[in-house]
């Protein structure tokens, strides 16, 4: 999927139509997109594709671990692409649970970056490789 947040435009992609829109609001299990200050509609988070909300864009992604196991679906901000690689952000641990080593803690965010090639999964940030991954990217990491 091929997508791109224009500045200041909130939108929603369910399938393969777009709705613009003032608000949306994800929940777990509903979301809710809003305009002109109404609730537009309703409908299950999971058949999202995708949303722009804010200037960032968040697609719908599978989470794998770096044994290339889905641990579970999740919206992932879109950061940037390069040479045909895409990188995204997913918050492991803003939900208690960090499927990459699957722990359950307090929350405390740990930022993970996937990048995924084709819409192919092909790498995981930890801790020792994030500069690395970043690099491949025209990235810095800074502290």
């Amino acid at each position: 999927m091929q997508v791109s947040a224009k500045s200041g435009g909130d939108f929603i992609i369910i399938g393969k139509k777009t709705y613009f829109c003032d608000q949306i609001r994800v929940g777990k299990a509903k979301t809710s997109i809003y305009l002109d200050g109404k609730r537009f509609i309703k409908v299950p988070t999971w058949i999202i594709n995708a949303y722009a909300q804010g200037g960032n864009l968040y697609e719908y992604l599978s989470v794998l671990n770096k044994n290339q196991d889905r641990t579970e679906w999740a919206f992932m901000q879109f950061i940037t692409t390069r040479d045909g690689n895409r990188l995204y952000r997913y918050c492991s641990n803003c939900l208690h649970y960090d499927p990459v080593s699957r722990k359950i803690e307090p929350i405390r965010p740990v930022y993970r970056y996937y990048t995924f090639r084709k819409g192919v999964f092909v790498s995981v940030t930890d801790d020792n490789n994030v500069g690395e991954i970043f690099s491949l990217f025209g990235l810095k990491v800074i502290n």
